[in-house]
């Protein structure tokens, strides 16, 4: 019950995040990503996987997000993990000057 209303949380945060938009959230869910067959698999370089070690009990989740052979990580609630997601999908943030 945790991981669904964890998942329904994720949801929630991501459609009502203005970072989001534009960003498609497909195949979500342990279900959704087995049922999916190797053939339909998008390969190209808008496809992203993100990853969560579900921890019950916990209110901050560890996520990864992948693409190609760069990956990006953190921890945080729900909220947080779908900013940061959004935030590294579309490249927006601070930058470093030397």
């Amino acid at each position: 019950m945790e991981v669904h209303d964890f998942e329904s949380q994720l949801r929630t945060f991501f459609a009502s995040d203005p970072l989001c938009h534009g960003v498609v959230l497909a195949g979500f869910g342990p279900t959704q990503v087995a049922s999916r067959a190797a053939s339909e698999a998008d390969t190209s370089k808008e496809d992203w996987q993100l990853m969560l070690d579900f921890r019950v009990g916990e209110s901050s989740q560890s996520w990864t997000l992948v693409h190609h052979a760069q990956a990006s990580a953190g921890q945080g609630p729900p909220k947080d993990i779908v900013h940061a997601v959004c935030a590294v999908v579309k490249q927006t943030g601070g930058s470093l000057a030397n």
